[in-house]
């Protein structure tokens, strides 16, 4: 495990934290400098556990050090683990990543008090005000809690606690990363090891059984609703398209701008980015300075020069 901070002391002294993820995959780790641009101008200060080659990830001159490097301007800390540290074998560096989360208090380079706010690496967030909704009376804060009607889950994006909670409520120790990471995946894919599939929101199912039986599940827990509207995206036996989405988000299965000049919350962007490079960066125009548009123009075309070249 390597620690590497931001440079931007404003930001390592924000009590608030959003905990991203990423693995080798490239599709995903191009979000980096954006989504940690955006997590700052929501006043959080982005938090990347990347799991992966440590050595590709430290070298200046490969991809992913690129990839690291602009993050890091763009206001990003992280935590770099070698997938040699996990039972890679075992599992998916994916899920790794996925349930990294979970585990947000055995960061022991943080305060006990820092908030820990989960987020995905593809969602764009952008408004600020409702990424600072939470009333603090609460310890536990599920932002669009009713994701799920039954609450048989919880959407993963975007569920906020201190790092002392997030030990208390998923049994984690602090200072104890891999340790506590190797022993949520144990047991929450202890019956079916090999089938590669079922980890798949295994984060969900495990924070979700977790949480209900928490002391404080009844009392000491808020929900920041959303209201749900049909996708139009939605096509009958599709896969990893939901059907309903929140009305203030922006999703990939359905990106029209035009149609959605609603208020936006956040936007889940797309899969294969370097397709869709002109749609991100038409909807960033109303969130960002025309100088960070720029930016993420001139990081974009290193990226695809350097992917092209094959740099790992």
């Amino acid at each position: 495990m390597k620690y590497i901070p931001s440079t931007y002391e404003e930001i390592l002294k924000r009590q608030r934290k959003v905990i991203l993820s990423t693995d080798d995959n490239s599709d995903y780790f191009y979000y980096m400098p954006i989504v940690s641009h955006l997590w700052n101008l929501m006043g959080y200060e982005p938090v990347v556990t990347i799991f992966g080659n440590m050595k590709d990830w430290m070298d200046e001159s490969s991809l992913k050090g690129f990839v690291l490097n602009e993050s890091k301007k763009m206001g990003a800390s992280f935590v770099v683990f070698d997938k040699s540290e996990f039972k890679s074998s075992e599992y998916n560096t994916s899920t790794l990543a996925q349930v990294s989360r979970l585990c947000s208090g055995c960061l022991d380079v943080y305060p006990e008090s820092s908030y820990f706010l989960t987020g995905d690496i593809d969602m764009l967030p952008l408004d600020k005000n409702w990424f600072n909704s939470q009333d603090m009376e609460y310890d536990v804060h599920l932002f669009h809690g009713n994701g799920y009607e039954d609450h048989s889950r919880f959407p993963m994006c975007y569920i906020g606690m201190t790092s002392k909670t997030w030990n208390e409520t998923m049994r984690t120790r602090r200072g104890a990363f891999g340790v506590s990471l190797n022993a949520i995946l144990d047991y929450q894919l202890r019956k079916d090891k090999k089938n590669k599939k079922s980890q798949w929101n295994c984060d969900e199912l495990y924070f979700c059984r977790n949480i209900k039986s928490w002391k404080g599940y009844e009392t000491r827990k808020q929900i920041i609703p959303r209201k749900p509207i049909k996708n139009k995206g939605y096509v009958k036996g599709s896969r990893g398209i939901p059907k309903e989405i929140p009305i203030d988000r922006l999703d990939r299965s359905y990106w029209d701008i035009e149609e959605s000049n609603r208020h936006l919350i956040d936007a889940h962007s797309f899969k294969n980015p370097m397709d869709n490079v002109d749609n991100i960066l038409k909807l960033l125009k109303n969130y960002i300075s025309k100088k960070k548009i720029n930016t993420i123009s001139e990081y974009t075309n290193k990226f695809i020069d350097l992917r092209k070249a094959g740099s790992s």
